[in-house]
């Protein structure tokens, strides 16, 4: 794992001043890539290259030159199907001088060109620049695993994998964007193509860009497949099918040249990658489950580590238990210049603590991200929308929304009805409005907004929308996590987990979002994977076959963190003096006056809109950390 950068210009010239701005943003990412740094100049071009050495350590230093010279390369990730990339190059005539995987991709574009893209499995984000055709290439792995910014400046394209090391090359990178700042109050995150700066775009997850004389292109390579569903399989056969493409994603991310272990919870993600490592792996598995200090009982919080401990002893792993202390000073402050971005999900604190953890032991990680949003299982979002789709088939739209209009004041008015406020709200708008409606951060949107945000008020309803109707035609179910996985989890879950384990120096891999896993995910109807109540069913059936008895059948629990406790206790006055205090960014963009009614609520023990709240401390706090000057 690696962090790039570079500059390049499409008029074949760079000015004295690229080669600092691309040292100030190398150093800007010395977290990312603490084993070595280099750089390569050629005309119009400076590729800089912080490493993370996991495989071929003694050979595989970046910028990597091809045997020709005429292509150059600075890569972040890992290519697992490279060993069977080489051996068809090799096949073919082409010749290596190393044996790592950046090579591979530098010999794959000589042969294939930007056709290469359909033959990596893997994560990554890269930049190749061919000399002779004044061109630079790159892209974004099909999920979004690897990050990549970019400014084009004029003809001069910038770009780097963390937007503090694009801020640090010196480019002007344009103010706070209005639109991004209105998605992120809405989302909790800033999607791509979006960034927080206006002068910045994000790669979006499949997407590959061209710099040349012609100008900057883009262009989606890769998309989850959405066409006909497979309703050919039973149960035992997807059961069947699931297992084999699991070991075989886990078998690839094995490899290593640098200790290896994974992250065990009491959830059925994780128990099934490591009950695949228990079948692969030749030496002894070393697993970690992270917990709050003592083994008590906190608000908000589950802890899993005795469960954890018993699916160990069932694996055989060499397994230990990790504490974490999120009441560290500053702790939350000092995450913001590593995010770069805000982003309101509070797990970003524990998955730090456990990956600082981790990284005193082990280089690569492998985790159970990935299980939850291709499969259903957020039983939470999915299973009441469609309880309320079922609601909308029984009667004509035309009656439904009046209907569910009065019903849901009634609701309002007395107290016995209040649980029905939300399906009310939600069964008077369309299926599309009403998921986005569960999972914004404030539903009421315009009433806390400030006039610099209301033209861009509707933009998160309008991007679900977009999204949603992208996948027309598919059932119902599908639609919804074909959103979700494009949104939140490529956008939030992949975001929290980079920045959070490149702040550590520590690689993560996720062999549930390996791209065949994904791809088959997809093409299963989603009458297979919510089916009687039971979310998540085609892993839920395998772990009932594969992991520590007892497990697969726990509730589903996030990485969960006591975030009302701390916002009524430790970081009480801290949220006061930043987002109300003296100077604060928020009166720019929020009606501070109601989010302070809104505070006094929570701290009078309503926990109704406690995240958009933290959204609005998370902010206030990132508007407060300084552009790097290079660490």
């Amino acid at each position: 794992m690696c962090g790039i950068s570079g500059i390049h210009s499409a008029r074949g010239r760079l000015g004295p001043e690229a080669r600092p701005a691309c040292e100030r943003m190398g150093a800007a990412m010395l977290h990312r890539g603490p084993d070595q740094g280099g750089f390569h100049e050629d005309d119009g071009l400076i590729l800089g290259h912080r490493r993370l050495s996991i495989i071929d350590v003694s050979s595989g230093n970046q910028p990597m030159i091809s045997g020709c010279g005429r292509f150059s390369l600075v890569f972040n990730g890992e290519i697992y199907n490279y060993p069977q990339l080489r051996a068809e190059l090799e096949s073919a005539g082409h010749s290596f001088r190393t044996r790592s995987d950046t090579e591979v991709i530098l010999e794959g574009y000589k042969a294939w060109g930007a056709k290469v893209l359909e033959r990596l499995r893997g994560m990554f984000a890269f930049a190749l620049h061919d000399r002779e055709e004044r061109m630079l290439f790159g892209a974004r792995d099909p999920v979004g695993k690897k990050p990549l910014y970019y400014r084009l400046a004029g003809d001069t394209l910038y770009f780097a994998s963390e937007l503090p090391a694009l801020r640090a090359s010196g480019v002007d990178c344009g103010p706070v964007s209005e639109e991004a700042v209105a998605l992120y109050f809405s989302l909790g995150y800033v999607p791509a193509p979006h960034c927080i700066l206006e002068g910045v775009k994000k790669l979006a997850s499949g997407e590959a860009f061209r710099h040349s004389p012609k100008g900057l292109e883009t262009w989606i390579y890769w998309d989850i497949g959405l066409g006909s569903e497979d309703r050919s399989m039973d149960e035992d056969e997807v059961t069947n099918a699931l297992e084999g493409l699991l070991d075989g994603a886990v078998a690839k991310r094995l490899m290593s040249e640098v200790p290896l272990g994974a992250f065990l919870s009491g959830g059925i993600d994780s128990n099934l990658v490591v009950s695949s490592m228990a079948r692969t792996a030749r030496e002894p598995i070393k697993t970690y489950c992270a917990g709050f200090g003592e083994r008590t009982v906190l608000p908000g919080v589950r802890d899993e580590r005795e469960m954890a401990a018993a699916a160990a002893a069932h694996y055989g792993t060499v397994h230990e238990e990790i504490r974490i202390k999120p009441e560290e000073d500053g702790l939350l402050a000092s995450l913001m210049p590593f995010l770069g971005e805000p982003l309101a999900d509070p797990s970003i604190i524990p998955t730090y603590l456990v990956c600082r953890e981790a990284r005193k032991r082990v280089t690569v990680v492998l985790t159970g991200d990935g299980g939850d949003e291709p499969f259903g299982g957020y039983s939470f979002r999915y299973l009441p929308h469609l309880r309320e789709e079922k609601a909308r088939r029984m009667l004509p739209a035309a009656m439904m929304a009046p209907l569910a209009s009065a019903l849901g004041g009634l609701a309002g008015m007395a107290p016995p009805l209040r649980r029905l406020r939300v399906p009310m709200r939600n069964l008077s708008v369309g299926s599309s409005e009403a998921f986005y409606l569960d999972q914004c951060l404030w539903a009421g949107e315009g009433e806390l907004l400030g006039p610099s945000l209301s033209r861009h008020r509707h933009a998160a309803r309008e991007l679900v929308q977009s999204l949603y109707d992208r996948a027309s035609g598919r059932d119902e179910l599908t639609r919804l996590l074909y959103v979700d996985t494009r949104l939140y989890m490529c956008e939030n879950v992949l975001v929290k987990a980079d920045r959070m384990s490149m702040a550590n120096s520590i690689e993560l891999r996720s062999p549930l979002l390996d791209q065949e896993m994904l791809a088959f995910a997809f093409s299963l109807p989603g009458s297979l994977k919510i089916k009687d109540g039971e979310c998540k069913r085609p892993l839920r059936r395998l772990a009932r076959k594969r992991i520590a008895p007892g497990l697969a059948d726990q509730p589903k629990t996030g990485f969960s963190f006591p975030l009302e406790a701390y916002l009524r206790t430790r970081w009480k006055s801290g949220f006061e003096a930043s987002v109300f205090g003296p100077g604060s960014p928020l009166g720019e963009y929020l009606d501070l006056g109601k989010v302070r009614g809104l505070w006094n609520r929570f701290q009078g023990g309503e926990n109704g809109h406690v995240n958009f709240l933290w959204s609005a401390y998370v902010f206030a706090l990132w508007s407060g950390t300084p552009v790097p000057p290079g660490r």
